[in-house]
């Protein structure tokens, strides 16, 4: 399975402490059933946070580098960095189109944003499941 990666750029401080702490208290409040980061290693020069859920941070001190299986954490991230305005450069992302859904989105247009990833998706995919919309298609 790809796997999404950005590299963000916090500076110091209560920037940095944003990604580290607050990005993963953040996602974790959405539907997604998110149980929380736990120090996966520590070697000599990086910090390996990860979740049950695929979702990796790895603070390598000048930068943060942030890992995801599952579209939907990866475009809650984006929003969140884009709206504390913390600069980050994407690596690895589906196509073009996903790239700039990821720059764009932010608190005000998130719904629209998502949901549209959401059924692009399922028409490329397969129907749509109207039971529970919890699911990442992308993953």
């Amino acid at each position: 399975m790809k796997r999404l990666v950005l590299v963000a750029y916090p500076k110091e401080g209560q920037e940095k402490q944003r990604v580290l702490r607050l990005l993963p208290h953040n996602i974790s409040c959405y539907d997604f059933g998110l149980t929380g980061m736990e120090v996966d290693r520590i070697d000599d020069d990086h910090i390996v946070y990860k979740s049950k859920e695929r979702l990796r941070i790895i603070d390598f001190g000048d930068k943060v580098q942030i890992e995801s299986q599952e579209s939907a954490y990866f475009l809650h991230i984006c929003s969140f960095l884009n709206d504390f305005k913390i600069k980050y450069e994407l690596i690895h992302v589906y196509d073009n189109h996903f790239r700039e859904n990821c720059l764009s989105i932010n608190d005000e247009n998130f719904e629209d944003i998502f949901d549209t990833c959401y059924d692009d998706a399922f028409s490329y995919f397969g129907d749509k499941p109207e039971h529970d919309t919890n699911i990442s298609p992308f993953s």
